[in-house]
């Protein structure tokens, strides 16, 4: 498969100028520039995903933002969890420690550190059952409440590194969401908005017609276990 030019393309403060010879695995590597003007040989995932953004002269920047959030007071963490869907409960000690949190679309009650839930980097424990493909029937007869949840059932194009697949999934969230954590290219995307239990019903019969083009991404995240081949 021929391998995309990036020449010419900026990636945060990053310039892609030239293509460099292929590192380990065959990975793409490019020559590029840093706008601090120093000159970086860089992976093209790491680019195209956004794991790479400098040289490594933006981390003053990052640690200074950090040491901010680290000095939230509890009324800014209330406003800022509230963003992501979240209300603050009680037991905020910094960002880096646990508090206690209610997810604000089905109410569940949970601990987890300040971080994940003030900036969104998780999503609720009960609603992400359904939502990288750890749901089953017996969660509806448990949860009948969410059986009308608007959710969306989605086909994902992915591609990196010569690799090329398939995912299907179900999502309370936005797509691009979604592809958040995926270290992968986005190619093309489809959904169907639905209700919840009408999502899982779709998903459990898409992966059982096509459970034989079953396939393993070449890089680990959440929700590989739905991965196919084109057939």
């Amino acid at each position: 498969m021929a391998v995309k030019d990036l020449i010419g393309q900026q990636f945060g403060r990053i310039k892609v100028v030239s293509r460099a010879p292929s590192g380990s695995r065959w990975q793409t590597r490019w020559h590029c520039i840093c706008d601090c003007g120093n000159a970086k040989v860089m992976q093209a995932s790491n680019l195209t995903t956004g794991k790479s953004k400098s040289c490594g002269c933006g981390a003053e920047e990052t640690r200074q933002a950090n040491n901010a959030k680290a000095k939230l007071t509890e009324e800014q963490v209330r406003e800022k969890c509230a963003e992501f869907g979240f209300d603050y409960l009680r037991g905020f000690k910094g960002i880096q420690k646990p508090a206690w949190f209610r997810c604000q679309e089905c109410e569940h009650e949970f601990e987890a550190k300040a971080e994940k839930a003030i900036y969104g980097v998780n999503q609720c424990p009960q609603c992400s059952i359904g939502s990288h493909g750890y749901l089953h029937a017996e969660f509806f007869e448990r949860r009948p409440d969410l059986k009308n949840v608007p959710c969306k059932v989605y086909l994902l194009r992915l591609r990196q590194e010569g690799e090329e697949f398939w995912k299907i999934g179900i999502t309370r969230r936005t797509v691009e969401k979604r592809m958040y954590q995926i270290p992968y290219e986005l190619v093309e995307s489809e959904y169907v908005d639905t209700t919840f239990y009408r999502a899982y019903l779709l998903e459990k019969d898409l992966k059982q017609a096509i459970k034989r083009y079953r396939h393993t991404p070449a890089i680990d995240f959440g929700g590989w276990t739905e991965c196919f081949l084109p057939s």
